[in-house]
């Protein structure tokens, strides 16, 4: 059963990915032409996605979480650029599961209404 359901879900990323990140869109930096290399370069990222999902599934299964001290009444989901796309994808793939509220932050800052009920995810890059 948890088979179908991480292989359901890793169908869902990868249409959404298809759908939704597309090159150049949201970049503020003027877009280089695409070379022979360039060209090689995104496809070979691309094509790694599903190999990608599959470790991140692979690593979120083997991770040793507690329960929360307080009950969780709204989730956070914070990156700057590159790193916030992650949350994007991932507050659409839960909006229909998930029983709280989930915002995606993209600033320096956490909104204020952030507290101590409230589970944040910081997702970064380059660390």
């Amino acid at each position: 059963m948890a088979q179908n359901v991480n292989r359901y879900r890793i169908n869902k990323l990868q249409q959404v990915h298809a759908t939704r990140v597309r090159p150049g869109i949201g970049n503020p930096l003027p877009l280089r032409p695409y070379t022979p290399d360039s060209i090689n370069s995104h496809e070979r990222s691309r094509t790694a996605i599903p190999e990608q999902l599959e470790e991140a599934l692979r690593i979120g299964e083997q991770a040793s979480i507690s329960r929360p001290i307080r009950p969780i009444r709204n989730v956070i989901i914070t990156g700057l650029g590159g790193s916030g796309i992650g949350g994007t994808i991932v507050s659409e793939i839960i909006a229909n599961e998930c029983p709280v509220p989930v915002t995606v932050n993209k600033d320096y800052f956490l909104p204020a209404f952030t507290g101590p009920e409230t589970l944040v995810i910081v997702s970064s890059y380059s660390g």
